[in-house]
């Protein structure tokens, strides 16, 4: 006996959606909190260590947030794709 799956193109779209608006949640924390630590290092710290350091900390954070962009750009073109596929496969036909 075949098995046959059943999708929900919409749920995959719902699920899409929702991936991609916690990725630009995630950028605009990442951005939020090296404005921050820009901040501190500016502003409220003076001492040349610890503005290295977080100088440091906000370089090794930048990489992060393009990684999160391309990554949940990568699964929405997956998922779109995936929906194109199901359609074309879809055989589904209202009868009369």
């Amino acid at each position: 006996m075949e098995k046959k799956v059943v999708n929900a193109e919409n749920e995959l779209s719902i699920a899409a959606n929702k991936i991609n608006n916690y990725g630009e949640f995630l950028c605009r924390s990442i951005e939020k909190y090296i404005a921050i630590l820009a901040k501190i290092q500016n502003g409220a710290i003076k001492d040349q260590l610890i503005s290295a350091k977080l100088s440091n900390l906000a370089s090794q954070l930048k990489p992060y947030r393009s990684s999160v962009l391309t990554e949940c750009e990568n699964i929405s073109s997956y998922v779109k794709s995936d929906i194109n596929e199901i359609e074309k496969a879809d055989s589904f036909k209202f009868t009369e």
